[in-house]
């Protein structure tokens, strides 16, 4: 393992070409590593974004799109609810909850 270092992406010690943690600033360095983000891999065009997720976290993109998808309906129905919430509740224009 000797001669094998790179520097830390986040604050540039010397660390294990293996390493999957910096020991010195304890960054995540081979999941998250900056290079990887670029759009360098072969589903770039298709994908985009989803295949950058699916990538770093070993997910299929369908299955992080789907993911996409349903948290995008979650939040809408939260948010619809949220702005109904005073709806019923008795509230007087210009009273105390106006």
């Amino acid at each position: 393992m000797e001669g094998k270092t790179r520097k830390c992406p986040y604050c540039a010690e010397e660390i294990a070409a293996e390493a999957v943690r910096c020991p010195y600033c304890r960054s995540r360095v081979a999941a998250l590593d900056p290079a990887r983000w670029y759009r360098d891999h072969p589903g770039r065009r298709l994908a985009g974004v989803a295949a950058a997720i699916g990538h770093a976290v070993a997910l299929p993109v369908s299955g992080v799109r789907l993911g996409f998808v349903v948290l995008t309906f979650v939040h809408l129905i939260a948010a619809n609810g949220a702005d109904r919430s005073d709806l019923g509740t008795g509230a007087v224009p210009g009273g105390p909850l106006a």
